[in-house]
């Protein structure tokens, strides 16, 4: 709905200079106005504008002015994906959320794709197979259409991030993608495992009882330590979080007061709310999570150079990804004697 007050675009506005006497009317709710445009073309999008230029700050580029968390894309070109994670990877604070090439998980070649991504700290993560929704566009009956999940993924980013926290796996039976009707394959437990650990592939799978789900949650990333996706987009949160929490300190007099100041006035509350919210391993507070801002970290030479410096260490929270189960007999406990 376009040049309505109240359903229409606050920034887009329609007008036809074929017909004066309709634009009239056309900021009037209710006065619905139907023109045909013609004469348009799609045009063709090249790899190369998704990559962008640095210095024109196009593609990729254009959000090196912004804070963002989450960069996606439906294409699956092997020089896009590895264009974005390698912008994540320099920002330092978001992660690319991708998906597998259609039809590949079926045909066998998802996990060689998402291995060629693979790398010690990656800052992305792969999702397949492609799902199916609802087509409004299309004609039949029940029109649908097969897409990437990579919107979808998004949203279940941003739900369970809502409803959870930030440092819970946005997978698991509560990850359902609302809207999607189908998956292209339906992958048996061995088939996902293969593909979850083999490929760092995280399947889209219909479960009973739970919908079109998210089913594994983790990164690219070979080292341990960067595995899973929540923990990546805890420590990018985190790191995101400091820096413009403590935009204050800047021009502040660099000594003992500040270092107590950013320490126990702004750091530790911060992270003693993630304690809370259960984003840490188990342990207490000083068991988990570490502040280093004194003079070891700020020596004389580093504040004659203005420069401040503070630490955070901390362990994170690690989803539950297999789940073992252990069945035996044992001996009898019960014992029987005469009264």
């Amino acid at each position: 709905m376009l040049n309505d007050q109240a359903r229409g675009s606050k920034l887009v506005r329609a007008g036809d200079p074929r017909d004066v006497a309709n634009q009239s009317n056309a900021d009037t709710p209710g006065q619905a106005v139907t023109v045909t445009l013609g004469s348009g073309s799609d045009g063709t999008i090249a790899a190369g504008d998704f990559i962008g230029d640095v210095g024109a700050r196009t593609g990729l580029r254009s959000f090196d002015p912004f804070d963002i968390q989450l960069l996606c894309t439906e294409r699956t070109d092997p020089a896009v994906v590895q264009a974005a994670l390698d912008y994540c990877a320099l920002r330092g604070d978001c992660m690319f959320i991708g998906t597998v090439p259609e039809a590949a998980v079926e045909g066998g070649t998802a996990i060689e794709y998402g291995a060629g991504f693979q790398g010690k700290n990656v800052y992305g993560a792969l999702y397949g197979p492609w799902i199916s929704v609802a087509d409004p566009l299309a004609s039949g009956p029940a029109p649908t259409r097969r897409i990437p999940p990579v919107g979808h993924v998004a949203g279940v980013f941003a739900r369970i991030e809502t409803t959870r926290g930030i440092h819970k796996a946005p997978a698991g039976d509560e990850a359902r993608l609302l809207g999607a009707l189908d998956v292209e394959y339906r992958l048996s437990d061995a088939e996902h495992t293969d593909l979850v650990t083999m490929g760092s592939v995280n399947g889209i799978r219909a479960i009973p009882g739970a919908g079109i789900v998210v089913d594994a949650s983790r990164t690219l990333s070979t080292d341990i330590r960067w595995r899973y996706v929540g923990v990546r987009l805890t420590f990018n949160y985190v790191k995101t979080s400091l820096r413009q929490g403590l935009r204050w300190v800047k021009q502040e007099p660099n000594r003992d007061r500040l270092w107590d100041a950013v320490k126990f006035g702004s750091v530790r509350p911060f992270l003693m709310g993630l304690w809370r919210q259960g984003a840490f391993g188990t342990g207490e507070p000083d068991e988990v999570f570490t502040i280093i801002c004194d003079e070891t970290n700020n020596p004389p030479d580093e504040v004659d150079k203005g420069n401040f410096k503070v630490e955070v260490y901390f362990y994170p929270s690690k989803p539950a990804e297999t789940i073992l189960i252990v069945v035996g007999q044992q001996p009898s406990g019960a014992s029987a004697s005469e009264g």
